[in-house]
């Protein structure tokens, strides 16, 4: 049997301490978040503020200059006239500033923030890849740096300008005529309310739209995945499978639309007319004008109400609107800019891959893989393993088998250094993990896996991605020695072929996989499942590939399959995190054990 003797544990495996923090309260995680362009977005909204004031003056103008024909008094019509040009050109002048400096200051800011996501991703652990999928990771970096774009660039300096305008036109109001005032802010105020306690009632049935939204996206997955095998089996009947499933859920969104728009549709409508800048400026000259005919009010009041009164309504909706959105969601819910500050946050917080400092030199004979009494648990509590030790020595091939669940991909992520053991230590030449760089590591070590990524770029590119400096001799050196040259050969362009135009099977990628490790020529290859999914023409090219790429190397192979591990110097067999034997194929036959049973189960 093979060795799997243990080295001594040392004082120099410290556990690296982590360094994250708490998130905090979704409010003060999105102002740190947005700190560094705090300045550039007080600056917009001040310019927001000033542009309100501007857009005011031309109609304070107006007033004035009426007030003085009215009264028989042209005086000072000309000073009026300029400041209301005045007004315009500050106006004008003042929103393009702000637009410009608030998305100036947004894409500042997602430019730093995608630089902080990027360089921390590429930190962390490659465990932290398994449970977070590609399609995540792009919404992190792409979307949710986007979701922020409404709350930088807009929400603060438009909310900032809305309070402008709502006190600057309120103020002037109530100096033509503050009873007037008092009704229109009254006005608005009750068209406010209506339109917010109709939005109220009605989101239990946008919460129903919203769940068969998803319940239509989810059926259309399963349509699209399973209308090969329902057409196969030559069902027509519509009350089965993944069509009966579509059709339920299309009729569910039917009804859930009609539910979200139907009732209370007419009063929506109603509000949002009666709220309208034309109907609130027609209702305010009306009554103005009643007014007028009264006695009540001058003719240059009943102009600024006329003119104000829409203005008025659009510059306080949006300000009530915030005060009461904020009003109903603190404590209980985040707004959607928060909740893409707290997903960015929580990446920027995670424990990145550290380096430890060595105490102890390598020794030159060292095996190339120790795993010295390693405890590991995918949640700190649950441990797969315990305790666990084993040696792979230097130029041997170790296959790891047993059932599902027995920690054999663990062991080969840990190796890999997906994760760091909380207990124990691994060493690699006598180094351990903690104290290589991601460089050093990964150039001694390399590992494939059943699920090839391949780039999106040729295929020399892609057998060259761990040196780019490589010669086209040397690519199809290696593409030769594991026997997918001749595959590559047929291909269009050959070796300038872009993978996205073709397609190759497990086996062929996985080869292509084994011509890149043979590229970069590590000492220590980690292969899980290596033929577990490969096509039956295929497989024995793919053994004929890893026999080229164990010459000389040492490598641990994680088997399904046990005949293509019957040539392994040792074969480890787990159970529960527990090695339960070890030895050549032939020893564990003849022991009548573990492994015998399974290579029976398997024939």
């Amino acid at each position: 049997m093979s060795d799997t003797s243990v080295s001594p544990r040392s004082d120099a495996s410290a556990t690296p301490v982590s360094h994250s923090r708490s998130a905090g309260e979704p409010g003060a995680v999105l102002a740190r978040l947005i700190a560094p362009v705090r300045f550039q977005l007080r600056l917009a909204a001040a310019l927001e503020a000033l542009a309100a004031l501007g857009e005011l003056l031309p109609i304070v103008a107006i007033v004035a200059v009426a007030a003085r024909l009215s009264g028989d008094d042209p005086t000072h019509w000309q000073m009026w006239t300029v400041a209301a040009v005045v007004g315009i050109v500050v106006a004008t002048v003042s929103r393009a500033a702000s637009a410009s400096v608030g998305h100036s200051a947004d894409l500042s800011l997602a430019r730093s923030l995608r630089s902080a996501l990027t360089a921390t991703i590429a930190r962390l652990p490659l465990g932290w890849f398994d449970g977070t999928s590609s399609g995540r990771v792009a919404s992190l970096v792409d979307g949710s740096v986007k979701g922020l774009h409404t709350e930088v660039a807009h929400k603060t300096p438009e909310l900032v300008g809305a309070v402008a305008a709502t006190i600057a036109t309120a103020g002037y109001l109530a100096y033509l005529n503050v009873w007037f005032a008092l009704g229109l802010v009254i006005v608005v105020a009750a068209l406010f309310w209506w339109q917010q306690a109709l939005t109220t009632a009605m989101t239990p049935q946008y919460a129903v739209f919203v769940d068969a939204q998803g319940q239509m996206a989810a059926a259309l997955t399963e349509l699209v995945r399973g209308i090969d095998v329902a057409k196969s089996f030559a069902s027509r009947e519509s009350d089965v499978g993944p069509v009966a499933g579509y059709r339920r859920a299309a009729a569910s969104m039917t009804a859930a639309v009609e539910g979200a728009t139907i009732p209370g549709g007419l009063q929506r409508a109603l509000v949002r007319t009666l709220s309208s800048s034309a109907v609130l400026t027609a209702g305010a000259a009306g009554v103005g004008a009643l007014l007028y005919w009264q006695g009540l009010i001058g003719p240059a009041p009943l102009i600024g109400f006329g003119l104000l009164a829409g203005s008025f309504s659009q510059a306080a909706t949006p300000l009530l609107t915030r005060i009461t959105t904020s009003l109903r969601t603190r404590g209980r819910a985040t707004t959607e800019a928060q909740a893409h500050a707290l997903a960015i946050d929580a990446v920027l917080r995670e424990e990145e891959l550290s380096v430890v400092r060595a105490t102890e030199s390598a020794q030159p004979d060292s095996p190339a893989v120790v795993l010295d009494r390693v405890g590991f648990a995918y949640d700190g509590r649950d441990r797969v393993l315990d305790e666990f030790s084993l040696t792979l020595p230097t130029g041997t091939v170790t296959a790891l088998v047993g059932p599902s669940g027995s920690g054999k991909s663990t062991i080969a992520e840990l190796i890999a250094r997906f994760h760091d053991p909380q207990d124990g230590r691994i060493l690699l030449e006598g180094d351990d993990l903690r104290t290589l760089s991601p460089t050093d590591l990964y150039r001694r070590i390399a590992f494939v896996f059943q699920d090839i990524d391949l780039l999106d770029a040729t295929v020399a590119e892609n057998i060259a991605l761990g040196r780019p400096d490589a010669s086209h001799a040397e690519i199809v050196d290696v593409a030769r020695r594991v026997r997918i040259d001749e595959v590559i050969a047929t291909l269009p362009d050959g070796y300038d072929t872009p993978l996205t135009s073709t397609s190759l099977s497990t086996g062929q990628r996985q080869r292509l996989a084994i011509a890149r490790i043979l590229l970069t020529d590590p000492r220590v290859v980690v292969i899980d499942e290596a033929t577990s999914a490969a096509d039956p023409e295929s497989e024995a090219a793919v053994q004929q590939a890893l026999s080229e790429l164990a010459r000389d190397r040492t490598v641990l192979v994680v088997a399904h399959r046990l005949h293509t591990v019957v040539d392994a110097d040792q074969i480890v067999v787990l159970d529960d995190g527990v090695i339960a034997e070890h030895g050549t194929h032939r020893d564990l036959l003849d022991a009548r054990g573990a492994y015998a049973r399974l290579w029976e189960a398997g024939r």
